[in-house]
């Protein structure tokens, strides 16, 4: 019987050395910090550090500069995830 991992004798890494790479590889990773990221149509991008923070932004955003109410739940539905900082 086998289990789909084992191999023949001089064959290559066994079971063992195929989790002892996925432990290397991750004990390698790098941390990136995800952050959400919500786009005007001006073209400003709005983050900050949470929800709570990326939705005042974007509440004040389009209140000042937009002259318009903008509802929380929608700022949260736009929001996308990135590794990057908008350019302003």
């Amino acid at each position: 019987m086998t289990d789909g991992l084992s191999r023949r004798k001089g064959s290559g890494p066994g079971p063992l050395s195929v989790a002892g790479d996925y432990a290397a590889f991750y004990s390698r990773s790098v941390t990136v910090a995800v952050m959400r990221v919500m786009r005007c149509d001006c073209g400003f991008g709005v983050t900050g550090d949470g929800d709570d923070e990326l939705v005042t932004r974007a509440q004040t955003h389009a209140r000042e500069v937009q002259s318009m109410d903008l509802p929380a739940e929608l700022v949260l539905l736009l929001a996308k995830s990135t590794t990057e900082r908008p350019r302003d």
